[in-house]
C-alpha cells in the first residue's frame, strides 16, 4: 500500500484576524476570535512603531492618529500561538 502516516493537515482560518476600519484614520480595531497575545506594528521601512504583549483579550482599539499616512504591517500572535500579518493603510 502507498499510505502516508504521521502527517497532519492543518486548515488555518486566515479570517480569524479582523482589522477595521482599513484604511484607518484615528483608531484601528484589532479582533481575533482566538484571543490576542501580542501586537506589533511596523512602518514601511520595518521599524517597530508599536509593541503590546501579554494581552488577554479578543479585541483591542489602538490609536493611529499620530501615525503618518502610509502602509504599515500589523503582526499579531493569538492565544493559540498562531501568527497573523496584515497590511494596514493609514489615511
Amino acid at each position: 500500500s502507498n499510505a502516508l502516516t504521521g502527517i497532519t493537515y492543518l486548515t488555518i482560518n486566515q479570517n480569524d484576524l479582523k482589522t477595521y476600519p482599513n484604511p484607518t484614520a484615528n483608531t484601528l480595531t484589532i479582533e481575533n476570535q482566538n484571543g490576542l497575545q501580542t501586537i506589533d506594528l511596523y512602518d514601511i521601512d520595518g521599524r517597530q512603531i508599536l509593541h503590546i504583549n501579554n494581552l488577554r483579550t479578543d479585541k483591542i482599539e489602538i490609536s493611529t492618529a499620530h501615525l503618518s499616512s502610509g502602509v504599515y504591517t500589523l503582526d499579531t500572535i493569538d492565544a493559540l500561538g498562531h501568527r497573523r500579518m496584515k497590511k494596514i493603510i493609514k489615511k
